[in-house]
């Protein structure tokens, strides 16, 4: 299985500084490289600090060409647009863009947006197929990435999207990275230790 992650972090843009996004990019590598995080290989990550929209778009045509699950982090600025039937928008370094800009071809996708302003509308089939897939888990770290890939296949296709916060909410920002981000890893960390 081919999969590509784009961490896109975002700590300079025009609505001001933010301390958490260098950090979450330093959080979201190390806990995909690692068992836990599906043993991710450092090519298969690429991540983007105060990307333009032009370098967006063309990062993502190249790197995800041909993957069969996409992961995209977007850390930053957001908001939702009115004009634009209240879709969920992110500040790059010149640019606003609506998240739909960063669907992939792949079959199998999963978006992480910690932005102000959005919805909370995850789908459950990934958690599902990553609970079923350690069933068979022999405790061999070599065997972490085979297991993630079965769970990503066993997945129904489509797109899941989770959003750091509700419609009219912010988002949380420390210096040791978002406060949705640091959640997910926590969670992911008990899991692991139960």
């Amino acid at each position: 299985m081919k999969r590509r992650a784009m961490i896109i972090y975002c700590d300079n843009t025009p609505s001001g500084e933010l301390y958490g996004p260098p950090q979450d990019k330093i959080n979201y590598c190390n806990f995909l490289q690692n068992n836990l995080g599906g043993k991710w290989d450092s090519n298969e990550i690429l991540p983007l600090p105060n990307p333009t929209s032009v370098e967006v778009l063309k990062e993502k045509n190249i790197f995800f060409k041909g993957a069969d699950y996409s992961f995209i982090i977007f850390t930053g600025h957001g908001f939702l647009n009115i004009d634009d039937r209240n879709r969920q928008y992110v500040e790059l370094l010149n640019d606003n863009i609506p998240i739909t800009n960063l669907i992939t071809t792949a079959k199998r996708q999963t978006m992480i947006i910690d932005a102000c302003r959005g919805y909370y509308s995850p789908t459950k089939e990934m958690l599902k197929g990553l609970t079923e897939s350690f069933e068979y888990f022999s405790g061999d770290p070599f065997s972490t990435r085979e297991i993630f890939d079965r769970a990503v296949l066993r997945a129904e296709e489509g797109l899941t999207v989770l959003y750091a916060a509700s419609k009219n909410q912010t988002a949380l920002d420390t210096d040791n990275g978002a406060a949705y981000l640091l959640s997910l890893l926590r969670i992911a960390e008990l899991w692991e230790d139960n």
